[in-house]
């Protein structure tokens, strides 16, 4: 059993509504209570009303530019991703043999020929984990393009945003 709302000629104004919030539900809610001729008092906290909504052209136009970048390669019939695999770099690398020994794809030897021992990745089986990089002493592995100055780049970006 559903009640009818009674229509603004049925009611007397008695006092006045104070709708909280200027987003589209506020904004519906003011506009049915103005319709049953209740007086409204429309608040918000920010300068415009519109909530979300109103914000919403920039997210459209973000999500446009995000499918036209993914798009480009996309056109050319084919990509081909550059695998994330490790590096070492030979000037760092002590050959202590941690990242030989942690890799769980056996992915990085260390020839113990040549000296000095430096470790070498076997591209083809590395997956790009990253243990070999987390336990190597020097930090002298790389992850793909995470470099440990671009990493280190990120965090003081990310500080600088935050105020730290």
């Amino acid at each position: 059993m559903h009640a009818s709302i009674p229509t603004s000629s049925a009611l007397k104004t008695v006092g006045a509504v104070l709708v909280v919030g200027g987003g589209v539900a506020g904004v519906q809610a003011a506009l049915d209570l103005t319709e049953l001729g209740l007086k409204v008092y429309l608040v918000e906290k920010s300068g415009a009303i519109g909530g979300v909504m109103a914000r919403l052209d920039k997210t459209i136009a973000q999500a446009q530019a995000a499918a036209g970048r993914a798009c480009q390669p996309l056109a050319k019939g084919s990509i081909s991703p550059e695998p994330i695999v490790s590096h070492v770099d030979a000037e760092l690398c002590i050959g202590c043999g941690a990242c030989e020994t942690f890799c769980p794809y056996k992915a990085i030897t260390i020839d113990k020929e040549v000296k000095p021992r430096k470790a070498q990745t076997l591209t083809a089986s590395c997956k790009g984990c990253g243990v070999c990089a987390a336990r190597c002493p020097t930090m002298a592995i790389d992850m793909g393009r995470f470099t440990l100055e671009g990493i280190r780049a990120q965090i003081a970006a990310f500080g600088r945003e935050i105020g730290v």
